[in-house]
């Protein structure tokens, strides 16, 4: 994947979970970047969202289905990652 395109699925995931993109780039070396992004989407709606749940379920799904499709064996520990940087 070209850095242009890394660096547009960070900055894109940025501004839409509001986290500086610098602390997203620092996974950015361990993960596939649009894995990572998606990861990172899915835990805001989990961390932030949780309440409407039912407006993004489907959603999700999709997002994890191909999370797993794709990069099946890394998936949990991603998500996991993830997920801690919405602290509750």
């Amino acid at each position: 994947m070209s850095l242009i395109k890394i660096l547009t699925f960070l900055r894109l995931t940025s501004s839409i979970v509001e986290i500086p993109l610098s602390k997203l780039q620092q996974e950015r070396r361990t993960w596939d970047p649009a894995a990572w992004a998606t990861a990172v989407v899915l835990a805001f709606f989990v961390a932030k969202l949780g309440r409407v749940s039912a407006d993004w379920e489907l959603l999700a799904d999709k997002s994890k289905s191909w999370l797993n499709e794709n990069h099946e064996n890394i998936t949990e520990a991603m998500f996991e990652k993830a997920l801690s940087l919405f602290p509750s």
